[in-house]
């Protein structure tokens, strides 16, 4: 992947995630970061016709969840329960024989490295925004907490499905912009992939 494609695709993302929120990107004037290492900005977007609203400082992250895929690892769990099925033994279950965790643990547990990754000045200004591949859209009602405890200025996630997508502002904090806040876990924007 270059890196123009790559930012091509965070841009395509802000964009998938702002739509859902009823802006008109006509107004939204998005600008991409080459290297600013300092805030680490990935895409800024400004809202032309009303410049008192605060930028949008995206973060964007990808975190790829694939809970159907079956491993090798689980091929060989379920020979290994067929065979002490057949065999009448009782099969022990080991750590990497556990189901896979749900889309929101998953983030719980990227939100803990992107916690460290950054200084506690910078976090405060980033729009942290993951996008979630293959998650079940179905289980996005259950609204997580102490989100603030990360330090970012909001989170939000786009969570795709096949070629449905669902953006979802999972916490934003009184500085971020006013969208944001508005629709901080409201389940309601489904949009689809005219970007990517």
């Amino acid at each position: 992947m270059t890196r123009q494609y790559k930012k091509n695709e965070e841009v395509d993302l802000c964009k998938i995630f702002l739509s859902a929120y009823y802006l008109d990107l006509s107004n939204l004037k998005f600008e991409e970061y080459d290297d600013n290492k300092k805030e680490k900005i990935d895409v800024t977007v400004k809202d032309q016709s009303n410049i008192l609203e605060k930028q949008f400082n995206f973060q964007v992250k990808i975190l790829n969840f694939h809970p159907c895929e079956k491993s090798q690892k689980d091929f060989n769990y379920e020979k290994g329960m067929s065979k002490a099925a057949q065999d009448g033994k009782k099969l022990i279950m080991k750590a990497y024989d556990l189901p896979r965790p749900s889309w929101k643990s998953a983030l719980l547990c990227k939100l803990k490295k992107y916690s460290k990754d950054y200084d506690v000045d910078i976090k405060s200004n980033l729009d942290l925004l993951v996008l979630i591949n293959d998650a079940a859209l179905s289980d996005s009602n259950e609204i997580l907490t102490n989100l603030d405890s990360y330090g970012f200025r909001s989170i939000n996630c786009i969570l795709t499905g096949g070629v449905k997508f669902k953006s979802l502002v999972l916490y934003a904090s009184d500085i971020s912009p006013k969208i944001l806040q508005k629709f901080v876990n409201k389940r309601i924007s489904c949009v689809k992939n005219t970007y990517l």
